[in-house]
């Protein structure tokens, strides 16, 4: 067996043990999905002057609608009188059903049209979900995992708790990641790494409960010990995110039996094609198509965009302060969540593979929060 074949033969099998290990449905179906995404910003790193190249960093959200096998595309028309459009616009975008912040487009009756429409098209939603900052740190603790394996843990809750000691001390983070050049920790830093990280840690007592911080901070002690940690050594230095195509073809990959229509993207595109592994799995299963041709992924654009700034929102605010606002918000917005909740339950009917986070447990836990009708 070849190379490529071992990694496909590997991939297959990783598939089929999350399909058995979460329960999931319908994966093998003929769906069409048409994708949009929001805050692509490329690559993170660690800049010259020892900061992120971005400053603000948001949510990752890689979605849009699916087409069961065998349906017909809905009238898009008939959304496009409904939101009184003006005949010079020639393609749907967010800005067309709300402007501002998360609350202030909630809150816009064009919102519920496009919703309600939605809900009676026929169409499914989908979603990747990925906090940067989030995904940036959780190799370190599946790092330390690795080299203690018969340590009974919750890898989420450890995760979840280390990102809300890094939540609260973000520059100091980004300086330890640069002094050290994570993910490229070599063996002579690698205590120094892990000190700096349980200093962080034991000045948190009043951000974590008693037994997480024990417990995180005990993770932090035995780390110390290890010899190795594999996901966070010989990696570029300073770079935490190399690119995002990683996630376009986990979909493909993932629902394999479906056809992926993505917005355009060179970039990614790019990468599929030069991947030797990734275009041996793919092949014949995505096209890229630019938005102006496609009223899917316009459809599509409108649904990940607002799904974006959802989550940004979510991760910004407490769950306390979710609370709050909820008790502040008008009859359309209340109606919007609830359409948004219908199609959220909609697609984990089909399968709850359609809708994917990688996010702490707290801002998962926010969504239903925002969604429950309480």
């Amino acid at each position: 067996m070849s190379d490529l074949d071992k990694k496909i033969a590997d991939a297959e099998k990783m598939r089929e043990l999350e399909i058995r290990m979460h329960g999931l449905l319908n994966v093998d179906e003929k769906f069409t999905f048409y994708y949009d995404e929001t805050n692509n910003i490329g690559k993170l790193y660690i800049s010259e002057t020892d900061e992120l190249n971005v400053n603000e960093l948001g949510n990752f959200v890689l979605g849009g609608v699916l087409l069961p096998h065998g349906a017909e595309k809905p009238n898009q028309e008939q959304l496009r009188t409904s939101l009184q459009l003006q005949a010079t616009v020639t393609e749907l975008k967010l800005k067309h059903i709300g402007r501002g912040d998360f609350l202030s487009i909630l809150s816009s009756p064009k919102l519920t049209t496009y919703l309600e429409w939605l809900n009676s098209s026929g169409l499914i939603v989908h979603y990747q979900q990925i906090d940067l900052f989030y995904w940036s740190i959780v190799d370190i603790i599946d790092s330390i995992l690795m080299g203690i394996p018969d340590l009974k843990v919750n890898p989420f809750a450890l995760k979840n708790d280390l990102y809300e000691v890094v939540k609260a001390h973000r520059d100091t983070v980004i300086a330890i990641f640069s002094k050290y050049n994570y993910p490229d920790i070599t063996k002579e830093n690698k205590h120094n790494f892990l000190s700096a990280f349980l200093d962080l840690i034991e000045r948190n007592e009043a951000n974590l409960e008693h037994f997480n911080l024990y417990m995180l901070k005990g993770l932090f002690q035995i780390a110390l010990k290890l010899v190795e940690l594999p996901f966070i050594e010989g990696y570029p230095a300073k770079k935490l995110i190399e690119n995002f195509y990683p996630f376009y073809f986990s979909r493909i990959l993932f629902f394999k039996n479906s056809t992926h229509i993505f917005d355009e993207n060179a970039q990614i595109q790019k990468h599929f094609e030069n991947d030797e592994f990734v275009s041996s799995i793919a092949k014949g299963k995505y096209s890229f198509t630019r938005s102006h041709d496609e009223p899917l992924i316009q459809i599509s654009d409108i649904f990940s965009g607002f799904i974006g700034k959802m989550y940004s929102y979510l991760t910004h605010f407490s769950a306390e302060e979710i609370q709050e606002a909820k008790k502040d918000m008008n009859e359309v917005s209340m109606k919007n969540l609830s359409l948004l909740g219908i199609l959220l339950s909609k697609a984990e009917e089909v399968s709850l593979a359609l809708i994917k986070h990688v996010a702490s447990q707290n801002d998962i836990e926010k969504l239903s929060l925002l969604l429950s009708e309480d």
